[in-house]
């Protein structure tokens, strides 16, 4: 009896070792028996079904990634390979002159940055979820102010205007100046230099509102439903610097804070960009004593 009543155990232990040996997450246990054993066996199944989304996911980015990285890398090996054939040839200074020189040596920097952010976006990307950062109460604000200094830093020839109240939320603040960062440095790309990428950020009912508003021409209807895609570039923003993930990351990352990511139009002919991100009650005041009082004042 005993024997009789295990067997559906041996047989899911036995299909359990096969998987790890095999690594063929493509063939379900069957289900059988009854009771704790069949949700036993409904819930691994469930788990392989998981772990075949998560190796499809990975798969993806793999090939995403090489496609995005042959265009980048093609051009800096032929760039460098010009230089050596040319040094080798001692013809250098001769074929190439001062100027054409520099231009060639500023694009070399501009394609290894350019391999340096996508490398750091892909790295980010791939950690899907999985964030060793504790959350935390934060004022919205000091993150939105952190990204905004160092999207000046980026691009010094576009104005950022902020316009910001204090809106508290429970997050994680890397993340989150990541991807404010993204939202500020998609819409300096776009907005004319004449033009100020506006940035306001208030709360609104139980949200948290931030909105990044530019000048630009704004997003095609038809890309609207593939901004957020990874790897995603429209036809005319092919000839600008970035890798594609800039938005999808902001995706992740509002996701994962249980908020909302929207693309518009704005008043002003370009992209708005809106997060809403569940507010969080600010922190109570902190009591001090006044010497000689032994009464709170807050």
């Amino acid at each position: 009896m005993a024997r009789t009543g295990l067997a559906p155990i041996d047989r899911l232990t036995a299909a359990a070792v096969r998987v790890a040996h095999t690594r063929d997450l493509d063939a379900d246990i069957p289900d059988e028996g009854g009771g704790e054993i069949r949700r036993l066996i409904q819930s691994i199944n469930d788990m392989l079904a998981a772990l075949r989304d998560s190796r499809q996911a990975q798969r993806l980015l793999a090939e995403d990634a090489a496609h995005e990285l042959k265009t980048p890398l093609t051009s800096l090996r032929l760039n460098v390979e010009l230089l050596i054939r040319l040094d080798r040839r001692g013809t250098l200074d001769s074929a190439l002159p001062a100027e054409s020189r520099t231009r060639l040596l500023n694009d070399l920097g501009a394609q290894v940055a350019e391999l340096s952010a996508l490398a750091a976006e892909l790295t980010d990307l791939a950690r899907g979820d999985v964030n060793d950062e504790s959350t935390e109460l934060l004022d919205l604000a000091d993150v939105v102010v952190a990204a905004a200094t160092r999207a000046r830093s980026r691009v010094p020839d576009i104005e950022f205007a902020l316009d910001l109240t204090a809106a508290w939320v429970s997050g994680r603040p890397a993340a989150l100046q990541r991807a404010v960062l993204n939202l500020i440095d998609n819409a300096g790309k776009w907005s004319p230099a004449d033009q100020p990428v506006q940035v306001r950020l208030h709360a609104e009912g139980a949200s948290a509102v931030l909105e990044v508003d530019d000048a630009g021409p704004g997003i095609d209807a038809a890309d609207v439903p593939r901004v957020f895609d990874r790897f995603y570039r429209a036809d005319s923003a092919r000839a600008l610097p970035g890798s594609g993930l800039g938005l999808s990351i902001v995706q992740r990352v509002v996701d994962a804070h249980g908020g909302r990511v929207t693309v518009t139009r704005s008043a002003r002919g370009g992209a708005l960009l809106r997060v809403d991100l569940p507010a969080a009650a600010p922190p109570a005041p902190i009591a001090r004593l006044t010497a000689g009082d032994d009464t709170a004042v807050r």
